[in-house]
């Protein structure tokens, strides 16, 4: 840097450096190792991260940003897929405009609402749309939505009255979050299953009864109490709250006997099965490196070990996208996923287990029975008759136990305890034309 510059820096040293949040700045002559450097006119300027940054958070933070851009563009390819959807693109707006069409000005909608305002990393802006279906019943006239990527944001937002909701927060600090914003934190069972996987096409999980006997004996009910609270246990694949499946809901057969006899239950298959002090069980569980997914896998250990000392789990931690690679593959012996509903059906869980479903059944699976059930669901027009066709698959999948169903995860929001018209619910949307706030009259009043 210039002699200048450094005059500068010297100046105003204690401004900067309580609005970068730094310890020190200095003029140096050369920058030391661990640094991340920027060319500012004539100086460089260099940021120490080393011992600051904890690359292996940083890393995970990332893989969960892009895991969920690629689920937004996902969404966006089969929207853009659906010659329905596309249809309905205003044709005459779009012959005006061309590729301005979706621009804020240009842009037709038939909703409450209308854009106003957007641009990377800004605020979205929407405001009433008085010709929109509902713009009669709806209380907010402008609603603001913010691009939020740090909870100390967002908290100091909500403490600051200019957030009325959030749509997610750690779980692992509610209890800290109920006490700073009593009655704010919100969760509903999602569809969302987390589930482990055996690979069936290689031992030892080729044999059922060794499935059964290491399905059987995890303690989800401790999980999902002290491991990751919030959580609720899971004996099946599709999760509650979901619809079209208004049947007796299916669960593995041991779902309700006590633990005690589990174990017992478990130690004459492995018995049964040739396993014992002379002949250990032994394998490696994969788990992903995201989304507290490190932590279940010493309890199920633990569990596991009460069986007898011969069942010698080996846990390692996978980048998360690296193991879904290898789940893709079938390079794993026993390994921890999860799903996400692409829409509201249980057939788009049931269909992972399908033979012909390809990488995404990862174990390779293969039942004809369960194949035949629900390509005949697939064509069933009574949904009554095709609930109950999935159901008796789902059944038989869960007796041959190709997977474990672990934990159905939880919707994560922050509300004002005074706003109306929200309703938690499984697929997490809540729409704003519905809501309201005591003392308002609809007709985007505030």
């Amino acid at each position: 840097a210039s002699e200048e510059t450094k005059d500068r820096i010297r100046k105003y040293d204690a401004i900067i450096e309580r609005l970068a949040r730094l310890e020190d700045l200095s003029p140096i002559g050369e920058a030391p190792e661990g640094c991340v450097s920027i060319v500012v006119d004539e100086a460089t300027v260099s940021l120490k991260l080393a011992g600051v940054v904890d690359l292996t958070a940083e890393k995970e933070r990332l893989a969960k940003e892009i895991g969920k851009l690629d689920a937004d563009i996902q969404q966006i390819d089969k929207k853009l897929a659906n010659e329905n959807f596309v249809s309905r693109a205003p044709k005459h707006v779009v012959e005006e405009h061309g590729e301005d069409w979706i621009d804020p000005e240009n842009i037709v909608t038939n909703g409450p609402y209308k854009l106003v305002y957007w641009q990377p990393g800004q605020p979205l802006v929407s405001e009433h749309n008085p010709t929109g279906f509902g713009a009669d019943n709806v209380c907010f006239k402008r609603i603001v939505y913010h691009e939020i990527e740090t909870a100390s944001t967002y908290e100091a937002m909500l403490e600051a009255g200019t957030m009325d909701i959030n749509n997610n927060f750690d779980l692992n600090r509610r209890e800290e979050l109920e006490e700073r914003f009593p009655g704010w934190t919100r969760t509903t069972p999602a569809l969302i299953t987390t589930y482990w996987s055996f690979n069936q096409q290689q031992p030892p999980f080729d044999d059922v009864r060794v499935r059964q006997a290491l399905a059987m004996t995890l303690d989800r009910e401790f999980i999902t109490d002290k491991v990751l609270p919030g959580y609720f246990p899971a004996y099946a694949l599709v999760p509650p709250g979901i619809q079209n499946y208004d049947v007796p809901r299916p669960k593995a057969s041991w779902a309700d006997w006590p633990m005690e006899q589990r174990i017992e239950e478990a130690r004459r298959l492995l018995t049964e099965a040739g396993y014992g002090p002379d002949n250990p069980l032994r394998f490696t569980f994969f788990h992903r490196s995201t989304g507290g997914n490190d932590k279940p896998p010493p309890v199920a250990r633990e569990n596991w070990k009460k069986i007898g000392d011969w069942v010698d789990a080996q846990i390692e931690k996978q980048d998360t996208k690296a193991l879904y690679a290898r789940l893709r593959q079938t390079d794993f012996v026993m390994a921890d996923a999860a799903w996400a509903a692409d829409y509201d059906d249980p057939q788009n869980f049931l269909y992972l287990l399908d033979s012909n479903t390809g990488q995404q059944n990862y174990g390779k699976y293969s039942n004809p029975e369960y194949d035949r059930l629900l390509a005949e669901a697939s064509l069933e027009l009574d949904l009554k008759k095709r609930a109950e066709l999935l159901a008796e698959a789902e059944t038989i999948m869960l007796e041959e136990v190709p997977i474990v169903p672990m934990w159905f995860q939880v919707t994560l929001n922050m509300l004002d305890p005074e706003i109306t018209g929200y309703t938690d619910n499984a697929v997490d949307q809540h729409r704003s034309r519905f809501m309201c706030r005591p003392g308002l009259e609809p007709g985007a009043s505030e």
